[in-house]
């Protein structure tokens, strides 16, 4: 995906996060698909430290969206949590797995950016290789 199209992708994701109020949501929010969510976020992380344009702030705000994927779940689940009294059994269970993706989303994010890193290696080996 183009750094155009990631951008697309991750700002109307970005207007969703906006305007959304909980921490549970149902998936049918989400303008795309998860996995196009998060490869728009991979592309266009690894594509802005390619041309050096990361800053902490952008990487932070990527990580948290990247994140919050995991409280996008099914729509009927969503529901039991949203309209759950606290403390039910299943609505604990639904939240525990949104901990535990979360947490998945976290090492993946790390792996985000050590993909980037070493396409940032490497462009400064090709450009080094290109001063000799």
């Amino acid at each position: 995906m183009d750094l155009l199209d990631a951008e697309k992708v991750i700002n109307d994701y970005g207007d969703i996060l906006a305007n959304s109020v909980g921490t549970v949501y149902p998936i049918s929010n989400l303008p795309f698909s998860k996995e196009k969510i998060k490869e728009a976020i991979k592309s266009y992380y690894a594509g802005c430290s390619v041309i050096g344009i990361i800053d902490r702030n952008t990487e932070a705000q990527l990580k948290t969206g990247y994140i919050y994927l995991a409280a996008f779940i099914n729509d009927e689940k969503a529901k039991i949590c949203l309209e759950a009294i606290p403390g039910l059994s299943e609505e604990q269970e639904i939240r525990q797995k949104i901990r535990r993706d979360e947490e998945d989303l976290r090492k993946e994010f790390q792996d985000i950016v050590k993909y980037s890193e070493t396409l940032i290696n490497k462009e400064s080996g090709l450009q080094s290789n290109m001063r000799i």
